[in-house]
């Protein structure tokens, strides 16, 4: 009972650290640029026959959940 809480409450402090959250968001950023530098440079291809590939698709819900955060802020 109490170790499981001890042991949650430990990792939430962790996850929630401001020092945690920021190298989250540094590495979310640079894992979002590099598929956006991807996605433009090696991946592009024109939507009828194809349609869009897997890594485009991925790229707009990325850009639509950060709109919805700066609409949110």
């Amino acid at each position: 009972g109490t170790l499981i809480y001890v042991v949650l409450q430990k990792w939430n402090r962790f996850w929630s650290a401001p020092v945690t959250v920021f190298m989250g968001n540094v590495i979310m950023y640079f894992a979002f640029l590099i598929l956006f530098s991807y996605v433009l440079l090696l991946d592009f291809r024109p939507p009828p026959p194809h349609g869009p590939s897997a890594a485009e698709i991925i790229l707009y819900f990325w850009v639509f959940t950060l709109v919805l955060e700066e609409i949110r802020q």
